[in-house]
């Protein structure tokens, strides 16, 4: 059997699962009881598997998939298979939302392995690769403003163990590590200075409770720096580290240890994370709310959605639905990306979410130009931010970098050109 043959015959296997994923899926979707949450779960986490498995060979894209895979399987932990009684984010576990909200996740997850299918083409291994553009005054100036940033853009707590709290420039140093290091030589000193500030900044987001942050620029550092010194085995036992790291750090944060170890905590959770079991339950409060309010309503809370990314202001919190909800029920905000548009549009919305989410993570990396490729580093290390809270995160974050990438693009010709004058 040839390697076209086999392939095929793969992809088709993959492609009658996902059919089959989701005819079995809107069968029980109306029927109630334990068994039919059970049965999305386990169709929602082959499917992620299979995602994975179609961009085995790309290892930035991969990276994506493998945290919202995680993501899935930290809410069907949660949720479903291993729930916290004592929880708040546990209360819902029987409710209908759960299994709309479990239906979002499987749509949403089959939307993406069918583009896939028909769409992309993933021959060989690849990566992001970029052509930087080396100005040291640039360089320089960023690192001065990390710095400003790392200082006075964290609210540190009065006593170790309690929580800090970024500031909204903090929260977007992401934006400065990727440029900058763009305008760094390989190997300089500038870059050993970035990567020093990035470890400052990871530490600092640990110690105080934070991890998300911490995740992001790490997620940087790899795209960036080392993405081509790794093969899967690396990338999965990193990843594997990775998750202990984090759920570990979830529990001494949350201060669960009293009379428990940190392993038999980490066991009873199944390693999940407990971001995005908050995460979920918020979104099942958007299921929940969607209920209660008339089509037109939701379709003025996605047009406000629409005008606050360009504007903010009181457009952007009357079309929050993690704070309007919060009016309601007690959560403590967020919301899992394909259920926001759920909410707005139903499944149609969730479909859309997958199309969006596909363009903005495959299509994105293909393109030939500087910018695409940064911006493509950019949207897959805040997939954290973007899945699991809100997506303002993937659509403003990403106008900001533009207009970021724009001006030191300008400032970055003005010195250049003042530079080819003083030599002529």
């Amino acid at each position: 059997m040839g390697i076209n043959q086999q392939t095929f015959l793969v992809k088709l296997f993959i492609f009658l699962i996902s059919i089959i994923s989701l005819s079995i899926g809107i069968c029980v979707l109306y029927f109630e009881g334990l068994n039919a949450f059970k049965i999305i779960s386990y169709l929602l986490l082959i499917n992620s598997v299979s995602l994975i498995y179609l961009y085995r060979k790309n290892i930035p894209i991969m990276l994506v998939w493998g945290f919202i895979t995680y993501s899935n399987y930290s809410i069907v932990m949660g949720e479903v298979f291993s729930p916290n009684s004592r929880s708040l984010f546990s209360s819902l576990k029987e409710d209908a939302s759960n299994i709309i909200g479990l239906m979002c996740l499987l749509l949403f997850t089959i939307v993406i392995i069918i583009l896939t299918l028909f769409l992309y083409d993933n021959r060989e291994l690849d990566f992001i690769t970029y052509t930087r553009n080396e100005n040291n005054i640039i360089a320089s100036c960023i690192i001065v403003i990390l710095f400003l940033i790392f200082i006075f853009g964290f609210q540190r707590p009065d006593a170790l163990g309690e929580r800090g709290t970024p500031s909204a420039l903090y929260e977007y140093s992401s934006i400065f590590f990727i440029i900058g290091i763009y305008y760094t030589r390989k190997k300089s000193i500038f870059e050993k200075i970035y990567i020093i500030i990035a470890i400052l900044f990871c530490i600092q987001n640990f110690k105080f409770g934070g991890r998300i942050i911490g995740l992001q620029i790490i997620f940087i550092l790899f795209l960036m720096l080392y993405q081509k010194k790794l093969n899967i085995a690396k990338f999965f036992l990193i990843s594997i580290t990775g998750i202990i790291f984090m759920t570990g750090l979830g529990i001494m944060r949350d201060k669960y240890i009293q009379n428990d170890s940190i392993v038999n905590l980490l066991l009873e959770r199944k390693f999940s994370l407990d971001t995005a079991i908050a995460a979920y339950f918020t979104s099942q409060t958007f299921i929940l709310y969607k209920a209660m309010t008339t089509t037109q309503e939701q379709l003025t809370l996605l047009y406000n959605f629409i005008i606050s990314l360009f504007t903010g202001g009181d457009r952007g919190v009357s079309s929050n639905l993690s704070l309007i909800t919060r009016e309601i029920f007690i959560h403590q905000f967020g919301g899992v990306f394909p259920i926001w548009f759920y909410y707005w549009l139903g499944y149609l919305g969730v479909i859309l979410a997958g199309v969006v989410t596909y363009l903005f993570t495959v299509v994105i990396q293909i393109k030939n130009s500087n910018f695409a490729k940064l911006l493509a580093i950019f949207i897959f290390s805040t997939t954290p931010r973007w899945y699991l809270y809100s997506p303002t995160n993937l659509f403003r974050s990403s106008m900001l970098f533009l207009i970021v990438y724009i001006f030191v693009k300008f400032i970055h010709y003005l010195t250049q050109k003042n530079i080819r004058k003083s030599r002529s």
